[in-house]
């Protein structure tokens, strides 16, 4: 059997009644069910009541007694990675589906944060290292502030009023996008510029009472149980090792586009003016880099996902500033 395949034979001998594997059946269920909750629900639930445990059952109850798990043997996969994907990405619409009921006014202040701050924060620096950075502060080299800071930040600033809702059908009070805009962006003046998605996130559950998710800790039994926390994201070693590996393959030019490009959000006519490149060149360079981090993470199959690769991206930054700070 082909270890590329091992898990599709897998699921395919269970579900046609054959001797199969259990041990790696539950292990590789009970793994990706771990990673959703501890990325996933991480970056899009801040604070509330919905335990690890509860959503794994939850997502046993569907693969053994809804037989989600019969669906999957149905499909047909490329390769184990392709099989491991698919199943990650059930397990996270699983979760969307068990929280949704416990956070209507979060769900509608986290996609009006989106929707509003986009318009004046730095977009690279939102896809790369997950933060908003207000575009007025392009060229200043910003530390994120954290949940705590901007709740200090919030203290001397007006937050904006909770309309109750206007149809009885709607299921959250409403805020107008002009005065969320003026209020966040007033907070990350205030705040030095700069947060972390989650950490805004974490204020607006604060200082609008918003029924949302806590993440409980990760068990210690767990096979990477040493586990450590960057405000909102929680990583395990494979995270940091991804970082190390992604860093340690740039070259000068690699390390001066992400500075330049994506650390302090300089267009590409302003990094042409600080490296002594022509503008191609940047565009170019810039490209190879980008072509650089896809082939990295393709290679890494299931734990490619956006919000893993925007926390590994973090610690590149962080790499990248300590370098051109020592320089």
């Amino acid at each position: 059997m082909a270890e590329e395949s091992r898990l599709i034979h897998m699921i395919r001998k269970k579900c046609a009644g054959e001797p199969y594997d259990v041990e790696l059946y539950v292990n590789t269920m009970d793994r990706i069910m771990r990673s959703v909750f501890r990325v996933f629900a991480r970056r899009n639930f801040p604070e509330s009541d919905f335990g690890l445990e509860s959503f794994m059952n939850f997502c046993w109850e569907k693969l053994e007694n809804e037989q989600f798990a019969y669906k999957l043997s149905d499909l047909t996969f490329e390769n184990d990675t392709h099989f491991l994907r698919y199943t990650r990405k059930i397990f996270e619409n699983l979760l969307r589906e068990k929280t949704a009921v416990f956070s209507p006014g979060f769900r509608a202040r986290k996609k009006q944060l989106e929707r509003v701050l986009k318009r004046a924060c730095l977009s690279m620096c939102r896809k790369m290292c997950g933060c908003w950075k207000l575009a007025e502060f392009r060229t200043e080299i910003c530390e994120p502030a954290d949940a705590d800071q901007l709740m200090e930040a919030a203290a001397t600033i007006p937050t904006p009023e909770l309309k109750p809702p206007k149809n009885p059908g709607e299921r959250a009070p409403s805020i107008r996008d002009k005065e969320m805009a003026r209020y966040l962006t007033t907070l990350l003046r205030a705040a030095g510029g700069m947060a972390r998605h989650g950490d805004i996130l974490t204020l607006l559950s604060r200082q609008f009472n918003l029924y949302t998710i806590r993440i409980e800790p990760m068990p210690v039994e767990e096979k990477h149980a040493e586990l450590f926390r960057d405000q909102e994201v929680l990583l395990s070693p494979d995270h940091e090792l991804m970082a190390k590996e992604i860093f340690g393959g740039m070259d000068s030019d690699m390390v001066d586009v992400h500075y330049y490009r994506v650390a302090v959000e300089m267009t590409i006519a302003e990094t042409a003016r600080q490296t002594g490149w022509s503008a191609g060149t940047v565009y170019n360079r810039e490209r190879r880099y980008k072509e650089y981090l896809r082939s990295y993470f393709n290679r890494k199959g299931e734990f490619a996902t956006p919000e893993e690769m925007e926390a590994v991206m973090q610690i590149v930054s962080k790499e990248v500033l300590a370098k051109k700070e020592s320089q």
